[in-house]
């Protein structure tokens, strides 16, 4: 106890110094309410310049004449805002997505909970908010264009995020420092990405909410009147229960109303009030709730930490005896990245970085009371480091607080150095105008310095946007299901409205490996018959067969045609992907084995860069391609040279039949024509002689829609 003592003691006599404090001189506060709202109208015009861009030139981020999205998750929110639109609330979307598992004849069936009237009766509480959102702005102000709402809201929802953080260090008593961190946080290169024009998507506001939660916490932290206390514990659960409308996420549930406890407890040392405030909180967003919050959280947190999975799994539910691919490790924004890449995506500079790292945990030892309010959040950013660079913005806000904190708290303590000497009476406002004077320059420094040049560019060209679009008059003949790659997914559906395969939510299943693996078959009836066996079966089908490779294998050879028309579609894009697809697809199921490297360049399309430089032969990037030999470099490595005009092969040369490339060239409608080597597994695999050659069993399959080189729709016959 004597330890303690002095440590507070010393605590005492050490940090609380006036310099480590902000001040709280009305104008002084009020010249950093401007600087909060500067910090908030950078952030507003970096998204608005992005959007007049992309208005500026309609036929590279326009389709179907509205703008594109610049996240393969866009239209997951849009196909709620059409359904709400619609007086549906989402079960046309749900219902249509990883056909047939989320069908209701799918659902009574497995699900011995399901209930279809609860089911049936949702209101618009059970959509995103940021769908009902979009219904509505595209109402009222965009003739209910969707796409053109969702886009226009960004550069609104930057400049809020931007002035929300400002304002939730102000009521940490730090409203500089609050428009210098709400600047460099919304300019930091892991917000501006994920907030950018076309980024139609939850991150836009998540950390607006959450700063306007905290805020309103440390209201009540701070607040003596009891019942004002109260009053302010309400207003934050009010926040909560918008938070969770937004973005429900259990660790989000379970820390912000203990978090009020704490902050009361940390202020004002008194533990029934710590409860009360709690429990005001837990009351008004529903303790049922809370409660069944708890084991999920504890779940991820288990789960992030060591790699298990808590309760049921799949292989104890299906005699399981096979392993399918993670399709997360494909995922680049769920990729891991040290602490100085961390730090250096919050904040542009690794020495920015380091101050502000250090700045905060500074901070929080200067200031404990308050810092611990941020310590959550701050450490759920640093899980870059361990579970993937997505967190990372949830940590930016407080490493620019700590940068703008430490610098300007080192200017306060010169400027009240100057101030003694001239023995100023105390009502000199020199050293608070120095301050802001600093902080000014500190925030623009700060937007110089985190600027990007960065134009965000559509997840998803405009040809294969129309593409499904033009499938939407297929979907009248017959309800359709698209098969195609995950990514496509939710576009795909509000674009054509026909039922998917899989997508974003859903790639993690075993029908993402089947697809893939039907993408590098060399067989095309593997293919059919994969999605035959998927979009009949669904995932229980899968799992029930899944007992040995054997027995999966035999129930696709046996599978019937689903009671919808199937359609795969193939894109230029796919080839870009064609790695990452045969790198999910060859997955030894049997042994969880990834591909060897050596394996996976054989499903890669090189392509050349060549200039002639005598009788068919051509210096190209890869080295001298002799075209009368099949050699480059003198090597023997062409097994044939084909062309290619309008998607079809044209003409073809042989070589070498032993060897382990076909120059692929291809006619343009212009008269010039591009080279590629492809490796021979994937010149034989069905994307290759599907896409690039409309090569098919006319019996099996019939071209339903040819946009190619962007393109190619056909539908399963038999």
């Amino acid at each position: 106890m004597a330890f303690l003592t002095k440590l507070q003691n010393w605590h005492q006599r050490v940090m609380t110094h006036q310099f480590l404090s902000s001040s709280q001189d009305w104008r002084y506060i009020v010249a950093a309410i401007v600087l909060i709202l500067m910090g908030g109208m950078i952030n507003y015009e970096t998204r608005q310049s992005q959007w007049e861009h992309w208005q500026a030139n309609p036929n590279i981020f326009y389709a179907d004449g509205s703008p594109n999205a610049s996240t393969t998750d866009a239209a997951y929110f849009l196909n709620y805002a059409d359904d709400y639109g619609r007086n549906v609330m989402g079960q046309d979307f749900e219902t249509s997505r990883v056909y047939p598992n989320q069908t209701i004849e799918f659902r009574t069936k497995l699900e011995e909970t399901f209930d279809l009237e609860e089911y049936q009766d949702k209101s618009a509480q059970d959509l995103p908010l940021l769908s009902v959102m979009i219904h509505h702005i595209a109402t009222w102000f965009y003739e209910g264009d969707l796409f053109t709402a969702a886009n226009a809201m960004i550069p609104v929802t930057a400049f809020l995020s931007a002035v929300m953080v400002g304002l939730m260090f102000w009521a940490a008593g730090y409203p500089a420092e609050g428009a210098i961190a709400g600047t460099g946080f919304g300019l930091s290169s892991t917000y501006l990405i994920r907030s950018s024009i076309g980024r139609i998507d939850t991150d836009q506001l998540v950390i607006f909410f959450l700063a306007l939660c905290l805020s309103l916490i440390l209201l009540v932290a701070r607040e003596r009147n009891l019942a004002r206390m109260v009053g302010y514990a309400l207003l934050t659960a009010l926040a909560l229960l918008a938070f969770f409308w937004w973005y429900l996420k259990s660790p989000f549930v379970i820390i912000l109303p203990l978090l009020a406890g704490l902050g009361v407890y940390t202020h004002q040392r008194d533990l029934k009030r710590a409860a009360l405030a709690s429990a005001v909180i837990i009351l008004v967003i529903n303790p049922i709730f809370y409660i069944a919050t708890v084991f999920p959280f504890i779940m991820d947190v288990v789960y992030n930490l060591t790699g298990l999975r808590l309760g049921a799994q799949v292989k104890e539910i299906y005699d399981v005896a096979l392993s399918f691919p993670n399709t997360f490790t494909t995922i680049t924004e769920l990729s891991r990245i040290d602490l100085i890449e961390t730090l250096v995506v919050m904040t542009s500079s690794p020495l920015i970085g380091i101050i502000g790292f250090v700045g905060f945990v500074i901070f929080m030892i200067a200031k404990p009371s308050k810092g611990v309010m941020f310590l959550p959040f701050f450490l759920i950013g640093m899980l870059s480091v361990f579970a993937g660079r997505r967190f990372a913005f949830f940590a930016a806000p407080f490493v620019w607080f700590g940068a703008a904190w430490l610098g300007l708290s080192v200017i306060r303590y010169v400027a009240q150095i100057f101030a003694r000497k001239k023995s100023d009476d105390g009502k000199n406002f020199a050293p608070e105008g120095s301050v802001l004077l600093v902080a000014a320059l500190m925030l623009l420094g700060t937007a110089s310095a985190s600027m990007l040049n960065y134009m965000p560019r559509v997840s998803f060209d405009r040809p294969t946007v129309e593409t499904f679009s033009q499938m939407r008059d297929l979907n009248q003949e017959k309800p359709g299901i698209i098969a195609t790659w995950w990514d496509y997914g939710y576009m795909a559906r509000f674009k054509s409205g026909m039922a998917t395969y899989h997508d974003g939510g859903s790639q993690r299943g075993p029908r993402t490996h089947l697809i893939a693996r039907g993408f590098m078959s060399p067989q095309q009836g593997e293919l059919i018959q994969i999605t035959k066996f998927a979009t009949s079966q669904g995932e229980d089908g899968i799992y029930r067969n899944a007992s040995s490779l054997g027995a999966l294998n035999q129930a696709i050879k046996s599978a019937e045609m689903p009671d919808r028309s199937i359609y795969l579609v193939l894109t230029n894009q796919m080839q870009g992907w064609s790695g990452t697809i045969a790198k999910l697809g060859l997955h030894d199921i049997e042994n969880d084995i990834t591909p060897p490297v050596n394996v996976l360049r054989g499903y890669n399309y090189i392509p050349l860069q060549c200039q002639n430089t005598g009788k068919n032969k051509l210096q190209c990037n890869h080295g001298l391609l002799d075209l009368n030999h099949g050699t480059l470099d003198g090597k023997k490595v062409l097994t044939a040279m084909v062309q290619v005009t309008n998607g079809k092969q044209t003409a073809v040369k042989k070589f070498n039949q032993n060897s382990q490339f076909v120059l692929m060239v291809m006619q343009k409608p212009d008269g010039r024509s591009s080279l590629g080597l492809v490796p021979m597994p994937l010149w034989n695999s069905n994307f290759n002689q599907l896409f690039h050659l409309a090569a098919h069993d006319k019996n099996r399959l019939e071209l339903v829609i040819d946009n190619y080189p962007a393109a190619r729709v056909y539908r399963v016959l038999q």
